[in-house]
């Protein structure tokens, strides 16, 4: 009891000196909690952010491992994850998405980062299938979908990119313009729709959306007949 008590001392104290940057003295605190119990994950996980931050990947990677090896748990493998992400590993960070998106009770942010990771590798296809998995997974759906119009906005251009990879030019389109549809005050999403139709050669739509583009900037009121 009064070793347990202490590897407790040890790990919450080494959390605290990591939340406060004070990082030599949060390693020494998480490796004396180590030193007395070695099959806590969460010790292993604190010194893989502490290696992170410190940018040791490879010490950062293994302490991950580790504390997967005890307890695998989605959160860790959406850290590694990132910490794959972060070295241009992108094959390695998609599986870790994957582990992380079969352990999490709301997995639609993992899907999405899912969807938007193949569409960088030049996965279009596989990445429309991940947004349908968010689509699926969103704590908004079933008639909510009012209740988040930007999750929805960014789920129907994340779309809308993945088709216009694969040169489906309407689709492409019609999901940028339900991306200002659900969040009509976003300028950047009317430019992006503007700079679809022209590469679709419909000069004229474009030059209608850019002059909606000016008049939301002078008075904040979108016209949704611009999209029909």
């Amino acid at each position: 009891m009064l070793f347990r008590s202490l590897h407790e001392f040890y790990l919450n104290s080494g959390e605290l000196f990591f939340v406060l940057h004070r990082d030599r003295d949060a390693e020494e605190c998480l490796g004396r909690a180590d030193a007395i119990y070695r099959n806590d994950p969460n010790v292993h996980l604190l010194k893989a952010l502490l290696f992170e931050r410190r940018q040791q990947f490879a010490e950062a990677e293994q302490e991950f491992r580790a504390s997967l090896a005890i307890n695998e748990n989605g959160g860790v493998w959406y850290s590694l994850a990132s910490l794959y992400g972060s070295q241009g590993r992108n094959a390695d960070a998609l599986q870790a998405l994957e582990r992380a998106a079969g352990l999490a009770l709301q997995p639609f942010d993992i899907y999405m980062t899912m969807g938007k990771l193949q569409v960088a590798m030049n996965d279009p296809g596989d990445a429309l299938v991940s947004f349908d998995k968010a689509e699926k997974s969103s704590p908004y759906r079933d008639g909510g979908e009012s209740l988040a119009p930007e999750v929805y906005a960014e789920l129907a251009e994340a779309r809308s990119e993945a088709h216009r990879r694969l040169n489906h030019w309407s689709e492409a389109i019609a999901f940028q313009q339900e991306a200002t549809q659900r969040a009509p005050l976003v300028q950047r999403r009317w430019d992006r729709l503007a700079r679809l139709y022209e590469a679709n050669g419909q000069v004229k739509r474009a030059a209608e959306v850019r002059q909606h583009m000016l008049e939301l900037q002078g008075s904040g009121n979108p016209r949704p007949e611009v999209n029909k």
